[in-house]
């Protein structure tokens, strides 16, 4: 839960000031005197005061902000769900899944979605609210067999019990429900090597245009670097979606390196791995990283110039480029 704390600032003004100090001494005393006032104020509050404003909620203009520009409309759902199933969200991830998930709720046609880590259910009736009708499929995974009883909240709910760190439970989410998800929402364990373990295993489960979305990558959390450079562990491996297996390229030349990752550009110029294929993005954000899978694949990485006027390469620039590269 995100906590937004605010101090409340008592100031007063220097009525001991003589009327006889001049302008600049009145203005250089009302500062400090003013600065000190606002550090009692704001820094030395007694515990009991500190407590207390750590507990604030958090500040309604700020929950409100986004709500009229948000297609979902979740933070509005947020901000009036005041009893029932529990939901916990980092206010800032509102935007977020907007941006993500704003297409499906304009969009049309039927939806599936899985959530990883539903816990006291209220999530699920989010969800359902924001997709409506759309949302044919609306799957939990959780370790917690209490959750088998959110099935009650809507037809279209299921809940499925195991562990997201095992292997075998993943490959049999994706054998129950071959028609796989257009948003998985990871909310789990928040444990690297779980997180790392279900995208190595339900990423082949995300539909054309959909998205796998990692919640509460918190501190120095490897599962970007993971991501990006590839891991190990008993469970899943993979070299890597940008350096694979962590290789990096020169300082001071054009890298032509080719191979299944996002960045290839060797081999055939313009044929398109098959991870450039299926990988439109990878964003990150604080404590989120989103994956999202291309509509279409790819196919080609095709360079087009329009205009009529060039200024070519001149021989200065190309000795600074060779100067450059044999450094």
């Amino acid at each position: 839960q995100e906590h937004f704390t605010r101090a409340t600032t008592v100031s007063s003004g220097p009525n001991f000031l003589a009327m006889e100090v001049g302008p600049l001494w009145l203005f250089l005393s009302y500062v400090a005197v003013a600065g000190f006032t606002h550090l009692v104020s704001t820094g030395l509050h007694s515990s009991h005061d500190h407590k207390k404003q750590a507990q604030l909620p958090p500040s309604t203009e700020f929950m409100q902000s986004t709500v009229e520009t948000a297609p979902c409309g979740l933070m509005d759902f947020f901000n009036k769900h005041k009893e029932g199933p529990g939901i916990d969200k980092w206010v800032h991830y509102f935007p977020i899944y907007e941006e993500h998930f704003g297409r499906f709720c304009q969009g049309k046609g039927n939806l599936s979605m899985a959530e990883i880590g539903v816990q006291s259910g209220g999530s699920l009736l989010m969800w359902r609210h924001a997709f409506g009708k759309k949302l044919k499929l609306m799957l939990g995974l959780d370790i917690d067999n209490n959750t088998k009883a959110w099935e009650k909240l809507g037809s279209n709910i299921k809940i499925e019990i195991g562990n997201q760190g095992d292997a075998e439970f993943l490959r049999s989410v994706k054998t129950k429900y071959p028609g796989g998800f257009d948003i998985l929402l990871d909310d789990g364990s928040h444990l690297p090597e779980h997180q790392f373990t279900t995208f190595v295993h339900l990423w082949s489960a995300i539909r054309p245009g959909g998205v796998l979305m990692i919640e509460d990558v918190h501190g120095i959390n490897p599962m970007f670097k993971w991501l990006m450079e590839g891991h190990m562990n008993e469970n899943a491996k993979m070299p890597g979606l940008y350096y694979p297996r962590g290789r990096l390229g020169p300082t001071n030349d054009v890298s032509r390196a080719g191979g299944d990752f996002l960045n290839n550009f060797g081999g055939k110029l313009g044929v398109a791995s098959r991870i450039q294929n299926e990988v439109e993005s990878v964003k990150i954000y604080p404590f989120i990283v989103a994956i999202t899978k291309r509509r279409t694949p790819l196919q080609r990485l095709t360079p087009v110039r329009r205009g009529s006027q060039w200024i070519a390469y001149s021989d200065v620039v190309k000795e600074e480029y060779e100067r450059s590269a044999d450094q």
